[in-house]
Order: C-alpha cells, then sequence, then structure tokens
C-alpha cells in the first residue's frame, strides 16, 4: 500500500518534493498538494507560509530547514510555520546539516526545543530527510503492537533525548556528563531554560558560579541563529 502525504504550495517543486516521489518502490509516497494552501497562493511568485510543510499523517507535521537556509537567517523566517507545528499533536523539525553548519543547527535545534517543544531531526541531504518521512509514515502506518515512535523511526535509540543532551552539552565548559545531570536535575530543557545562575550551581555538583553564567547566557543568546 502506498501512502499519501499532502505537502503546501510554497513545497511544491521544491529538492524535498521532487526526492519525496523519487523515493524506490518499498518507500514510495504519494505526494499531493494542499488545496487550501495552492488555492489561498495568488499570482505572487514569492512564497508564502499559511501552511507548515508537510502533514505526513493526521496530526503529524513536518517543517524542513534546507541547509540553504541555516545560518543564513533568524528563525523569525520559520515561527509561523512552528507556531502552526506546535499546534499538532506531533510536531517534527528536520533540518539539512553538514559540519561547516553544525554550530547553526545547534541553535537552531536550541531554540526549537525550548521555544515550542518541537522534535528536531538533523540529516546530511534531502533524500535523506525523504527517506526519514518515508519511514516514519510507514512505522505509524504498521498494526499497533508493532508501532514505534519518531525516534525509532530514523533508527536511533532515544532520539530525543539524545539531541536534547547534544544541545546541552553545546555549552561552553559542560560537556556530556554535566549536560546529562543538567536535564535529570531540571527535567526538561524549557525548565533549564529558565533557571538562574544560582539555581544551577546550588544544585548541580561540579558547575560553580561561572560555569552556571554561562549556561543561563546559552539560553539568553539562543533567540537567533545566524
Amino acid at each position: 500500500m502506498i501512502h499519501t502525504i499532502t505537502i503546501a504550495a510554497h513545497v511544491k517543486g521544491s529538492a524535498l518534493a521532487t526526492a519525496l516521489s523519487n523515493l524506490p518502490s518499498d518507500q514510495a509516497l504519494r505526494v499531493i498538494v494542499s488545496p487550501s494552501a495552492s488555492a489561498s497562493a495568488s499570482s505572487d511568485t514569492r512564497p508564502t507560509f499559511s501552511d507548515i510543510d508537510l502533514t505526513l499523517y493526521p496530526g503529524c507535521g513536518l517543517v524542513f530547514v534546507p541547509l540553504s537556509m541555516l545560518g543564513s537567517c533568524s528563525i523569525d523566517s520559520f515561527v509561523d510555520r512552528f507556531c502552526l507545528l506546535k499546534e499538532k499533536k506531533v510536531g517534527i523539525v528536520v533540518v539539512e546539516v553538514d559540519k561547516a553548519k553544525w554550530d547553526h543547527f545547534v541553535q537552531l535545534q536550541q531554540s526549537v526545543l525550548v521555544e515550542f517543544g518541537l522534535r528536531v531531526l538533523p540529516v546530511e541531504s534531502v533524500d535523506q530527510a525523504a527517506r526519514y518521512i518515508s519511514r516514519i509514515i510507514y512505522q505509524e502506518a504498521k498494526p499497533p503492537k508493532q508501532k514505534t515512535n519518531v525516534a525509532a523511526a530514523t533508527g536511533k535509540t532515544d532520539n530525543k533525548d539524545a539531541l536534547l543532551i547534544k544541545t546541552v552539552a553545546g555549552i561552553p565548559g559542560i560537556g556530556e556528563a554535566k549536560a546529562k545531570e543538567l536535564l535529570v536535575e531540571f527535567k526538561t530543557l524549557v525548565a533549564l531554560s529558565q533557571a538562574t545562575d544560582t539555581m544551577i550551581s546550588s544544585r548541580i555538583r561540579g558547575i560553580g558560579p561561572a560555569q552556571a553564567k554561562k549556561v543561563v547566557a546559552f539560553f539568553k543568546d539562543g533567540k537567533e541563529f545566524s
């Protein structure tokens, strides 16, 4: 059975739409353009973002950030779509990234997780993004006993936790071990982002006032990526 996904008008003709249309037969998807998005599109050739990029299945939406956009604009360029995505039961942000732009990805990931609570998946290419999307859909379509979450669909265990740890570990002087301690203590990235330097230094052994201030500054300064 070939599953159907819906793309917004601004995604039609993009590299991602092409990659989705060219998936191998065992991963094939039927791609249709959202009628509402098409109807709202004017004769203006500039893209409009009145809808999220892709609807994978009812309640699950996805926004794709291509490599060309990573580091070239502020998060404000995606806010409308992220807000729409937040309303979905499952919201996923897929980001195309390479080694040269990894720092930009970490900053974007941080903002998306903290401000919108969305799942963030890094990919190395548009083709890999298309394969991830196909896996997510085919995993969702399996009988209930075999269903897995988005992390399992990408072939990674506890993918969201790993991304959270990597985000916090990117704070200068923190590293993976202290990142895990911070997340265990504060439970969520949102709670950690709202903590004061005094709270952090008093509750985490090995993190002094200077390091705690770096943690606070990391979240305070993470509103934009450039």
